[in-house]
This record gives structure tokens, sequence and C-alpha cells, in this order.
């Protein structure tokens, strides 16, 4: 297996600021960052997209999975 350790690197940093960010706008009471409306709206569709598409992708595994009954 051919690991990328700079984008792993990367992914944690920014997952550890993102975090970093929610605990001071959680505990320690810092300005919380708005989003735009539009944006929030994307956000929800991007999910409910997301959820679609991996409902999908279940279903067409199970359909494509061969019958073990007709491979004898």
């Amino acid at each position: 297996m051919d690991f990328n350790f700079k984008k792993l690197a990367n992914d944690a940093s920014g997952f550890f600021s993102r975090a970093k960010q929610l605990t001071e706008e959680t505990f320690l009471k810092a300005e919380k960052t708005e989003l735009d409306a539009h944006f929030e709206n994307l956000l929800q569709r991007a999910d409910k997209t997301e959820e679609h598409t991996k409902k999908l992708l279940a279903c067409l595994e199970s359909y494509l999975q061969p019958n073990p009954i007709f491979l004898k």
C-alpha cells in the first residue's frame, strides 16, 4: 500500500483546526462564524445528495452481486 503521509498530515491538521474552532466557539464563547443562507442551503443539498448516492450505490451493489445458485 502506498500511503501519502503529506496528505494524511494535511487532513489531520485541518481536522484539528476545525475541532479547535468548534471547541472555542462552544466553551470559550468565541465569536461564531456566520454562514450565508445560500451556502447553508447548498450544504443541506449536498448532504441529501450524498445520502441518496449512498443508497443508490448500496442498491446497485446488491443488484450486481452474482447469484451463487447459477454459478454451480
